[in-house]
């Protein structure tokens, strides 16, 4: 680990109980009222020819995006601060068992009521800070996003596929 990387801090996130607008349709995200930092968005590929596929800038943004915000709202549901019945249709029934057996796992651990509704909050809430994302065909992408919570960073890897014109997670693995 370079010193630069071990001198690095992020401010941390204030406390709201208000949800931001989950809009995964459009591939935005209502942050006029968000509670997140910004997360890091290149204007070009990180990972520079690791495509398997070529795509163009546009689509590149989209998924961001996309992936960004799906990214926050799946670590959201997990923790309890939204209900995982919002990931409904932008997720495989695999994934979405997944996730709520997740947020029931850390809703038991924690003695907090799943869903945004438990009376005790967390003092540091994550923030989903980056992605990267490789796509394996052009309606096929695999997204590993960097998730700051407290001094901690995480990652979660996903595949993401296109199918009937809208994004779905096939594959979600928390690391």
């Amino acid at each position: 680990m370079s010193a630069s990387a071990a001198e690095r801090t992020w401010s941390p996130a204030p406390l709201l109980a208000v949800q931001e607008t989950l809009d995964l349709d459009t591939g935005t995200v209502d942050r006029t009222s968000s509670r997140l930092g910004a997360p890091v968005v290149p204007t070009t590929s990180v990972l520079r020819g690791a495509d398997a596929v070529v795509v163009g800038p546009a689509l590149r943004r989209h998924v961001q995006q996309w992936a960004l915000a799906f990214g926050q709202a799946a670590v959201e549901a997990v923790l309890g601060d939204r209900p995982v019945s919002q990931l409904l249709r932008w997720t495989t029934p695999a994934v979405h068992r997944e996730l709520a057996y997740r947020a029931r796992v850390v809703s038991q651990a924690t003695l907090r009521q799943a869903g945004g509704h438990g009376q005790r909050r967390p003092a540091v809430r994550p923030q989903v800070r980056q992605a990267r994302i490789c796509f394996v065909d052009a309606g096929v992408a695999e997204v590993a996003l960097t998730i700051q919570y407290g001094p901690r960073t995480r990652a979660l890897a996903s595949r993401l596929e296109l199918r009937d014109g809208r994004w779905l997670c096939t594959v979600l693995e928390f690391a």
